[in-house]
Parts: structure tokens; C-alpha cells; sequence
């Protein structure tokens, strides 16, 4: 990452995307860092700590066509881009004991923030960073998984289900881009202090 020239943190308003998203600033190669999420206001708060973080709003729940504009209008305006985190993440307990308490829009909302919107972003991102690679140029992307993703945790299971299904993704991902000079960076951060787990949020717990 220290050769990354310009770096996208989806899911930068908070939590680890937060802290990733400054520490990227202050690295000594100076890189641009395009702090991406859904809550403006959030935004507006890092933006104005250098002329060198550049924000962007993105609902990664918006459905395709949104993300692919989204990625297109951070291609356009940012041509040097050369590195993604995927920081984004949705948790919700569910108890699996009482099926009749489970609503199936809060999963659904979950699976998309959590996996399927990571998989819609690294498909319209790939041909940014393969072009890069024809040029001898690395390029980086890098999925924020879980310890969750490997050994479950009961209490939030469809959490632990997306962040498997991200890992093996990732897995697949470094397989087939091994001849290029695209890396996949996958991070397992350990349990953080964050919104994500504010127990005090009984509905939907972001980290974008």
C-alpha cells in the first residue's frame, strides 16, 4: 500500500474505514484518499482535514446501476486511482431459536452491504487496475473480512456468514489475479471498539 498513488476507503465515516482512511493520509508517500459513505455530514467532517481526502457519497445498498455510477464517477475524476477498501458493514443479532423474530429484510440489507456490494464494486473496479497492470503498475484490493468469517460467532449469524463468503471470495480473487499486478490485501482486524458494536443500536449497526 505504501506505493498505492490514490486510495478509496468505501465505508470511511467511522470505525476501522475511519481510521484506515487517515493513517492512508499520513503515510510519507503522500497519497490521495477518497473517503466514500453514505452519511454526508460525516464527510464533510474529514474532507476539510486536507486538501488531499476527497469525499464521495455512496449508498453501497443502492443496487447496481448506483454503484456503477459510483465507480464511474470515482474513475473519471480520479484516473490515478490504484487502490480499494472495502470497509462497509452492517451487524445485527439474530436468534435463530425463535425463527418468528427474524426479519428477512434486516438479513437481506445485511448480505448486501456485507458481500454483494463488495462483489458489484471489485467488477467495476477490475478493469481500472488491470488497465494499470498492462502499464507495470500495482494496484490493491483490499476486503475488510472478520475472525467471524472463520470461526462463527452464534449471536450474529448472518454477519459470520457474509464475512466468510467474503473471504473465500478474496481467496478465489488472489488465485486468478495472480499473474497480473493486481493484489488483493485481505484484513482480519480484530475486535474493535466502533458503532458496529454499540450495543445501545438495537436496529441497524453501520460502519459506512
Amino acid at each position: 500500500m505504501n506505493d498505492a498513488k490514490c486510495v478509496l476507503v468505501v465505508g470511511a465515516t467511522a470505525g476501522i474505514g475511519r481510521a484506515l482512511a487517515l493513517a492512508i493520509h499520513d503515510l510519507p508517500s503522500k497519497p490521495t484518499v477518497i473517503v466514500a459513505g453514505r452519511r454526508q455530514e460525516r464527510l464533510d467532517e474529514l474532507c476539510p482535514k486536507s486538501e488531499r481526502i476527497k469525499g464521495v457519497q455512496v449508498d453501497v445498498t443502492g443496487g447496481k446501476d448506483s454503484l456503477k455510477e459510483f465507480s464511474t464517477h470515482v474513475t473519471t475524476h480520479y484516473p490515478e486511482l490504484d487502490a480499494v477498501i472495502f470497509s462497509s458493514g452492517i451487524q445485527h443479532l439474530f436468534k435463530l431459536e425463535e425463527p418468528e423474530t427474524i426479519d428477512l429484510d434486516l438479513f437481506e440489507t445485511e448480505l448486501v452491504t456485507n458481500y454483494t456490494s463488495v462483489i458489484t464494486m471489485i467488477t467495476y473496479f477490475l478493469p481500472q487496475f488491470l488497465k494499470l497492470s498492462e502499464k507495470g503498475r500495482p494496484s490493491f484490493i483490499v476486503p475488510i473480512t472478520s475472525v467471524l468469517g472463520i470461526v462463527p460467532g452464534p449471536w450474529v449469524p448472518y454477519y459470520s456468514a457474509t464475512k466468510a463468503a467474503l473471504h473465500s471470495l478474496s481467496l478465489s480473487l488472489h488465485t486468478q489475479l495472480k499473474d497480473t499486478q493486481v493484489n488483493v490485501m485481505e484484513i482480519f482486524p480484530p475486535l474493535v471498539e466502533s458503532e458496529l458494536h454499540d450495543r445501545k443500536f438495537k436496529l441497524p449497526i453501520f460502519n459506512d
